[in-house]
């Protein structure tokens, strides 16, 4: 029947801890909020993402990322399709952003790591966030959507406890 194979087969829903990040380590964050919310259906996964800092010390260098996603995104080769992206919503205290847009990201291929950029230089380049740069003030905040593309079907990496699937197996 119709109604058989354009069933949902494949949905869940969660909350994970997401958390900020250097590539060269070297940091000590502490947070006010750290919130992480996500869907998955099929191999498309939508997050939102809430991150406050209490309290930073940033001694390292290296860009900033938020980790933590609960699953890694898809891999390809070469500068295929795109393994996700977001969108901030509202962004307070970030140091060094000067005259530049709003910050973007991009998830990683094989990670659970959006890099941050610090949106468009006057020549219409991305500037990689760093901690020291752009988030050296406490109660600094992000919030933010947006998806990825995976290939696992089942539970979270970081096994999340707040999972529902619906689907013919479970109505």
């Amino acid at each position: 029947s119709t109604a058989a194979a354009n069933a949902l087969a494949d949905y869940e829903y969660g909350s994970f801890t997401p958390s900020f990040g250097m590539t060269s380590g070297g940091h000590n964050i502490t947070y006010h909020d750290q919130q992480g919310q996500y869907v998955k259906i099929g191999q498309l996964v939508q997050f939102q993402i809430y991150l406050r800092i209490n309290t930073i010390n940033a001694n390292g260098s290296g860009i900033l990322f938020i980790g933590g996603l609960p699953f890694n995104a898809t891999s390809n080769t070469g500068q295929g399709p795109a393994y996700g992206g977001c969108s901030f919503g509202y962004c307070q205290s970030l140091g060094a952003m000067g005259s530049r847009s709003a910050p973007v990201g991009y998830v990683e291929a094989n990670s659970d790591r959006i890099y941050l950029y610090s949106g468009l230089d006057g020549s219409g380049n991305h500037i990689n966030m760093t901690v020291a740069n752009n988030l050296a003030s406490n109660n600094c905040q992000m919030r933010l959507t947006g998806t990825e593309n995976v290939r696992i079907i089942g539970i979270p990496k970081n096994g999340s406890q707040s999972i529902m699937r619906i689907g013919k197996d479970n109505p």
